[in-house]
């Protein structure tokens, strides 16, 4: 059941960045991108494949953690930080999508274990 929720997770996650990704490509944030042909079945594919790549290392990473308020936020701040470094660059707005993902949850695995948790 836990590895069901961490997979539910994960994918709402790498849904959630990918659509950010998406609205931001055209140099502007806008929602109309996602209207353009294979704009949201491209971001739908990409983020359903990255959420299942990502659940075994989130199921690792958030392990005995309070799930909700990490990941909510943790979402947030990947919307937020991908629709803003994309703008500025997509190539490097791609890259810094799966850079974040990884460097986040090993950073909350790192923190919460030492807070004592």
């Amino acid at each position: 059941m836990r590895l069901l929720i961490i997979l539910g997770w994960s994918l709402a996650s790498s849904f959630a960045t990918a659509f950010a990704f998406a609205i931001s490509t055209s140099g502007k944030i806008s929602v109309s991108t996602l209207c353009l042909p294979g704009v949201a079945t491209i971001a739908t594919i990409f983020g359903g494949v990255a959420g299942v790549v990502l659940c075994p290392y989130m199921y690792w990473c958030l392990k005995g953690r309070n799930q909700i308020d990490i990941v909510l936020t943790l979402i947030l701040v990947a919307i937020v930080l991908v629709s803003v470094i994309t703008v500025a660059s997509p190539r490097v707005g791609l890259i810094a999508s799966f850079v974040y993902w990884a460097l986040a949850l090993f950073t909350v695995r790192i923190w919460v274990s030492g807070s004592g948790q």
